[in-house]
C-alpha cells in the first residue's frame, strides 16, 4: 500500500488511519487472511486492488477522496459485511451486484 509496508501474516486486522495513502496495491496473498481494513482519513481516489482480501468482513473507507465507485470494485469481497464510504463526495456508482 504505497510506501507502508506491512507484516499481515500475525494479524487480522488493519489500521492505516491518515497515512496520507492514495492508492490500494501491491497487496500479496497474505492479505486474504484479513477480516478488517481501516483506511479512514486518507487520500484514496478509487477503489481498487482489494480482490485478494477474500475474508475481508470490514471496511472504512471514510473521509477520503473518493468519488465514483467503479463496476468490480468489490469483486472477490464475498464476506464484506460492513462498508463505510461516508464523508467522501461520491456522484457515481456503476454496479453493487456483488454486494448483494
Amino acid at each position: 500500500m504505497g510506501n507502508h509496508r506491512i507484516n499481515v501474516r500475525e494479524t487480522h486486522a488493519v489500521n492505516l488511519i491518515s497515512k496520507d495513502i492514495t492508492k490500494i496495491e501491491g497487496l500479496d496473498n497474505a492479505w486474504m487472511f484479513i477480516e478488517s481494513i481501516n483506511l479512514m482519513s486518507n487520500q484514496i481516489v478509487t477503489i481498487e486492488g482489494l480482490n485478494r482480501c477474500k475474508n475481508l468482513v470490514h471496511l472504512d473507507l471514510r473521509s477520503n477522496r473518493i468519488t465514483k465507485i467503479d463496476d468490480g470494485a468489490f469483486d472477490g469481497l464475498v464476506n464484506l459485511e460492513e462498508l463505510y464510504l461516508g464523508e467522501n463526495k461520491i456522484k457515481k456508482i456503476e454496479n453493487l451486484v456483488p454486494l448483494v
